[in-house]
């Protein structure tokens, strides 16, 4: 064989392996990416739960309430931050929780190289009690927001799940979607304990389940507040104060 055959016949070889190596190393780098994340014990979908007011409604008018539990005598309750968005920080320093309702932005993001079927939104939820202590509220006024949410409503028996439209908050069904490798997306829960209080217990312990299919197969990965259940305040166990003309006083709205 002389040198131009010898030639032609490694750039045709070299023609023909390189897409089956390309393959072959780009199948090994997918799999080897599940498996690392199988070790690492990952979850098949990055997930960010935010709670922070301040975070959720950037750059919105300062128009909501934020009611929240503060496990200290009414006496000894400091003022509360100038902005409503604040009273969730401030209140979790004093040892507190959010109180009748809470919002959290989850945000869900494929990994690289799985598609994922998000298919259901179910929540968990049992009573916890409290100490003594008081509900708080600093009033505002404006224009209800209402933003497309999954309006969620805890109890120890079951709990429901309804998606609400924007603006109408008119529920509608289904809630399921695909997320593509490496796709993001994003939705707003609005939690609440039973309107009238209906239930006998202090506060709710509770968690969010997601329910995937995966390649056909059924996976479930858990929503929580960094590994330990979130807590929700039922504020008709607790007298309620409002910040007005300087100082808190209670409440007989209710």
């Amino acid at each position: 064989m002389n040198t131009a055959s010898a030639s032609w016949l490694g750039d045709s070889l070299i023609q023909m392996v390189s897409p089956v190596v390309a393959f072959a190393l780009g199948y090994v780098a997918a799999r080897w990416r599940r498996v690392w994340r199988w070790m690492r014990r990952q979850d098949p979908l990055q997930i960010h739960v935010e709670t922070d007011p301040e975070i959720i409604y950037a750059n919105m008018p300062d128009w909501i309430t934020f009611p929240q539990f503060v496990p200290v005598d009414s006496a000894e309750i400091p003022p509360p931050p100038r902005n409503t968005l604040a009273m969730s920080a401030w209140a979790k320093q004093l040892g507190g929780a959010p109180a009748h309702s809470v919002d959290l932005q989850v945000t869900l993001k494929a990994w690289d190289d799985l598609e994922v079927i998000v298919d259901m939104f179910r929540v968990e939820a049992r009573g916890r009690d409290l100490p003594p202590g008081s509900v708080v509220v600093q009033p505002v006024g404006g224009a209800s927001i209402q933003r497309a949410e999954l309006d969620v409503e805890l109890s120890t028996f079951a709990c429901t799940v309804t998606p609400r439209k924007a603006g109408s908050a008119e529920p509608f069904d289904g809630f399921a979607f695909q997320l593509k490798p490496g796709e993001v997306q994003r939705f707003l829960l609005h939690v609440h304990a039973p309107y009238g209080g209906s239930e006998p217990v202090d506060a709710y312990e509770w968690k969010g389940l997601l329910d995937l299919l995966i390649q056909n197969k059924r996976r479930t990965v858990e929503i929580n507040d960094n590994g330990g259940p979130f807590v929700l305040v039922n504020a008709h166990r607790y007298r309620e104060l409002w910040w007005m003309d300087g100082q808190w006083k209670e409440s007989h709205l209710r």
